[in-house]
């Protein structure tokens, strides 16, 4: 579920001019694809490698 709020989220922020830039840590990319928030986001992913 919060996964598709994210992506609402970007896109309402988007629609307000918002520049956006998405981090994601390996496991987030479990609950939804990079691919998706890259789309909508207008800008590449960048990962955050945490130990």
């Amino acid at each position: 579920m919060a996964a598709c709020q994210a992506v609402e989220i970007i896109a309402q922020l988007r629609i307000r001019l918002a520049d956006v830039y998405v981090i994601m840590t390996r496991a987030a990319t479990r609950f939804i694809s990079p691919l998706s928030l890259e789309t909508v986001s207008l800008h590449p992913r960048r990962d955050r490698h945490i130990c």
